[in-house]
């Protein structure tokens, strides 16, 4: 019976399971982050150690060779064991034949204990150059050096080779196969064999004591006589600067042996120590020095230190003379206690026009970012982890804004550029620091989306919000961890040069930059500081997008795929506004700096800082599942009121289920009645379910426009609409028209800021191009803001006065507009038939009294209009047919005899538009026939004078007429031209006025070409 239990119980294996991190299997995949991460920094730090050493001749040094040992056994040592690590957090890839273990572990411990005796060569190395320096180079030569790493490979072969050969002969038979590691390690592979393994233990503690003990004393032996030597120079200068050779030796010796020591004796001793600190002990033993050896190396050796900088192409300023370069760093050396942001160097001109766009953005991103975490945080049903990761995002995104824009815009608008040395260093740590979270909440957010799509069933269980607040936690610890060091490094330079920043807010090179010592360590820190956490942070994300790509691919239907797909295109878009901005920054600073000019340098980083706080909201806002608070959605298909209804919750359900009905009321005040109204059943409750609660918070007349006679009532509000047919591309389609919205406003902007500072342009004809880029920017303003709500947002509803006064303010700005190009035409005519009256005629009173004159006309034509409207019964269907409010548009909603409203609007066409475009003809005719009896140089000259007036007139005329052929005789419903055409009127001239006069006119034209070439000049020199 005994023997067939021993023969139940052990089994000879093919093969073992490893389990990864004992006790954290759900976590495997969060925890491929960092494990991933530092694998990669390793590899590419020291495959950068090897090949400096390799290029740079001056390295060929017993050092530098031990050095690169060093380099090689990391990466084997990292490489023997991580991409297995992988394979098991990602695919569950936990098998692992025995052979293939088995040397896995010789790997493992044999290239351990050569590290051990290249530590002690270079302990042996120190001891020579500073012992007995005359004797370096002979007791050390090449082949020396050869022959100690030579020597300590076989040393590693020797001890460790017998371990497998005693695992393979001695213990055949194994009680398990599950090795409770993440890697084959000895111990964990000995403690399963059935047969007597003391042999096995006594040999492997003997290896220990032989490497770590007798290494270890003989490198202590090493450094007491070279501290005896060094305690016997003369001055402290000699001491500090010979102990200072050996700083990176220490370091990179207590990187090895502090984890071993401590992994070992856990292993021996610390049975109480939960299983999973065992492995990750053992593992970060294994990481820990391939990823710093490198770092402490390049960081503290000069020479390796230049060469990188020298390869990518770093080269910096000199701030002081190289004579005070050379002076020691002491407390002689003053530091500036301010320091002086200068904005944007060589756009000081326009500060205050810039300092106008950045309140704008950060008052976005403000009220943008706030908004999501106050909806988030209110609404239970959104929080889950995506949304409860967005809300951190939004945090994140207020901090960045805040730590720079307040500084940025005092700075623009009043000039207030001096900041304190500890409110800079403060204002870098904590961009820095928001900017590495943000990274890092992109890549949670991927993960959950992985999570999400590729392991539906387990998402509550994975993701738990004690998960959700260790991922937070890890992501600010790894953020601070990171960042403070540079801070410090910077913080601590001396300061003894200028102390004006040639930038916006204290950013790191800008400030590193102005230090009287070497900034080269803070500077390639940064590097690989960032290289680390976005680098790494890419890599993942890519690597989860991969996996959800392979998985949604698999689906057999396509609608299942687009709709998994659609789950990811907030989070996409938003690292694309993230990192590409960044990246930008990024390559410009480091390696464009002698290509691209300065403000463009901190243009682009000052956009990084803005573009992701203002756009996240919008882009969650709009794809994310916050949006049903802000906005109604139609519900699906028209169903009959209830029973018990009133007769206005009746009208009001009825407009409601035939998608008439659109309020952001209804939803916000679905989620405050749902608990108290509706939660009688197990379904949630619907907003038509709500809908007489609603009725009886609201005034009726609000929803209704039937009145209790059953004919007529007047109307409260309007319904707007997009692009018919287009309605999933508006979205995407708002961001042309946000940018066409924006170079109206710069451009025209632009043209009266020209003209109002340049005297010589202070004629007629520019004061009258002033009115027309001012009536341009009024007329884009007074509906674009509203057309972006309804596609970014689907706000739809406009009130009735608000609707009323959009339509006052189009009309009666497009007659202005009429006026000023008649006006134009009447100061070309007199310019060109009558040029020795024109001074006389057009004085600038008159002007100023044509101007006055053009907003009477507009006013007093259109004021009727909207009082026409007012007095108008509404009993139809309250949805226009535009993406504004259009007097033709909205007296067709009438239920009365609108007869009045359209000869009225026919009379002012006719008297506005048509007697101006009669008048304009007219001048252009006498013109002609003034200019066709010049000479034909002359007749060039005459004709160039008018032709950026032409092309006005044209660009404001066609899409008028366009759009009145269409409305009157267009009988198509829904058709998309209509409101395409309506766009284009508000939009085209606005947009294309600027440019006309800013190229055809040669005054605008040299003007702006000699404010760009002020700037350049400015910034060159």
């Amino acid at each position: 019976m005994a023997m067939l239990t021993f023969r139940n119980v052990c089994s000879v294996p093919s093969s073992f399971q490893l389990t990864g991190i004992p006790g954290l299997e759900s976590l495997h995949i969060w925890l491929s982050i960092p494990f991933g991460s530092m694998y990669l920094v390793a590899v590419v730090g020291n495959v950068t150690i090897l090949a400096v050493i390799r290029v740079e001749r001056s390295l060929h040094q017993p050092m530098y060779f031990f050095l690169s040992m060093l380099a090689v056994i990391d990466l084997v040592l990292s490489t023997s064991t991580m991409p297995k690590l992988l394979g098991i957090f990602w695919f569950g890839a936990g098998d692992i034949g025995l052979d293939a273990c088995l040397a896995q572990m010789f790997l493992i411990h044999c290239f351990a204990t050569v590290e051990s005796g290249i530590f002690l060569a270079m302990a042996f190395d120190r001891y020579v150059a500073i012992c007995n320096p005359l004797h370096h180079t002979t007791v050390l030569s090449p082949t020396m050096v050869g022959r100690l790493g030579l020597a300590a490979l076989l040393r590693g072969i020797l001890y460790i080779g017998p371990l497998p050969l005693m695992i393979r002969l001695r213990l055949p038979l194994y009680k398990a196969r599950v090795i409770l590691h993440s890697y084959c390690e000895h111990m964990a592979v000995v403690t399963l064999a059935c047969g007597d393994s003391r042999v096995n233990n006594v040999y492997g503690l003997s290896i220990g004591f032989l490497v770590l003990i007798l290494d270890s004393v003989a490198i202590a032996a090493s450094y007491v006589m070279i501290f005896r030597a060094v305690m016997g120079l003369a001055t402290p200068e000699a001491r500090l600067k010979t102990l200072g050779t050996c700083g990176s030796h220490i370091c990179a010796i207590l990187i090895f042996y502090v984890p071993i020591a401590v992994s070992s004796l856990i292993h021996r001793f610390g049975h109480q120590v939960p299983p999973p600190i065992h492995t990750l002990l053992a593992n970060f033993y294994l990481l820990i020095p391939p990823i710093l050896n490198p770092i402490v190396y390049a960081v503290r050796t000069k020479q390796i230190r230049e060469r990188l900088l020298q390869v990518l192409k770093i080269e910096t300023k000199k701030v002081i003379s190289s004579a005070m370069l050379r002076l020691p760093y002491n407390h002689t050396v003053e530091t500036s206690a301010t320091f002086f942001l200068v904005g944007i160097p060589g756009l000081q001109s326009p500060h205050l026009w810039l300092a106008i766009s950045l309140s704008a953005m950060y008052t976005i991103a403000l009220l943008g970012n706030i908004l999501i975490v106050i909806v988030i945080l209110m609404d239970s049903s959104l929080q889950e982890p995506m949304y409860c990761f967005l809300c951190v995002l939004a945090a994140m995104d207020i901090v960045m804004a805040s730590s720079v824009v307040p500084k940025m815009v005092s700075i623009f608008s009043s000039g207030g550029s001096s900041i304190s040395f500890n409110a800079c260093f403060t204002q870098m740590y904590f961009v820095h620091v928001a900017t590495a979270m943000e990274t890092g909440l992109l890549l949670v957010m991927a993960f959950d989306r992985y999570v999400a799509i590729c392991k539906p069933l387990h998402y509550k269980r994975i993701l738990t919000p004690q998960v959700m607040l260790g991922m937070s936690v890890t992501i600010t610890i790894r953020a601070i961890i990171f960042m403070t060091p540079l801070s410090w490094m910077v913080s601590h330079l001396p300061f003894c040069g200028s102390n004006i920043v040639l930038h916006s807010y204290c950013e790191h090179i800008a400030v590193a930059k102005l230090a009287c010592a070497d900034p080269m360590p803070s500077s390639l820190y940064s590097l690989i500081g960032s290289s680390i956490i976005v680098g790494s942070d890419v890599a993942f994300i890519a690597a989860s997008y991969y996996l959800i790509l392979r998985a949604v691919f698999g689906l057999s239907s396509k609608n299942a795929q687009l709709k998994a797909l659609s789950t990811c295109c907030s989070h996409v878009g938003v690292m694309a506004f993230y990192y590409l901005p960044g990246m930008a920054s990024i390559y410009v600073a480091w390696l464009g700096q002698d290509v691209v000019p300065l403000h463009t340098q901190v243009l682009l980083a000052d956009l990084y800082l803005f573009i992701p706080p203002a756009l996240n909201p919008i882009i969650y806002g709009r794809r994310a599942g916050v949006k049903h608070l802000l906005i109604c959605s139609k519900p699906p298909g028209r169903r009959s009121p209830p029973t018990g209804f009133s007769t206005a919750a009746r009208s009001g359900y009825e407009q409601y289920s035939s998608g008439l009905l659109v309020n952001p009321i209804q939803q916000v005040s679905e989620d405050l009645f749902r608990k108290s109204t509706c939660e009688k059943g197990t379904h949630p409750c619907s907003a038509a379910e709500l809908f007489p609660a609603l009725v009886d918070l609201l005034q009726p007349s609000f929803f209704t426009m039937v009145g209790p006679d059953g004919n007529e009532s007047s109307a409260t509000y309007f319904v707007l609409i997009g692009l018919p047919g287009l309605e999933e591309a508006q979205f995407w389609l708002a961001f042309p028209l946000c940018s066409l919205y924006l170079i109206a406003v710069l451009g025209n902007l632009t043209i009266i800021y020209i003209v109002w500072l340049e005297h010589s342009l202070h004629e007629p004809m520019y004061i009258f191009l002033c009115m027309l880029s001012g009536l341009d920017v009024l007329i884009s303003t007074s509906s674009m803001p509203k057309m972006l709500a309804i596609f970014w947002f689907n706000s739809t509803i406009i009130q009735f006065d608000a609707c009323l006064l959009q339509m006052f303010a189009i009309h009666s700005l497009s007659g202005m507009e009429s006026t000023v190009l008649l006006a134009m035409a009447f100061d070309r005519y007199v310019a060109i038939c009558h040029p020795l009256r024109h001074a006389t005629v057009l004085t600038l009173p008159r002007v100023t009294k044509i101007g006055v004159a053009a907003v009477l006309r507009g006013a007093s034509l259109m004021a009727p209009l909207p009082v026409f409207i007012e007095h108008l019964p509404f009993c139809r269907s309250n949805t226009l047919s535009h993406s504004y409010c259009l007097h033709q548009d909205v007296m067709k909603l009438a239920c009365a005899d609108i007869r009045v409203d359209v000869i009225y609007g026919l009379i002012v066409i006719i008297s506005a538009i048509g007697l101006d475009s009669l008048l304009i003809s007219l001048s252009y005719l006498l013109i002609l026939k003034t200019v066709l009896g010049l000479t034909r140089e002359a007749q060039k000259k005459a004709f160039g004078t008018c032709v950026s007036h032409v092309c006005a007139v044209f660009i404001f005329y066609v899409p008028f007429i366009g759009l009145s052929m269409v409305h009157r005789f267009g009988k198509r419903h829904g058709s998309l031209l209509p409101v395409i055409m309506a766009n284009m009127y508000l939009l085209i001239p606005p947009v294309l006025n600027p440019i006309v006069y800013g190229v055809k006119t040669k005054e605008i034209r040299q003007r702006i070409l000699r404010l760009f070439y002020v700037m350049t000049h400015t910034v060159d020199t």
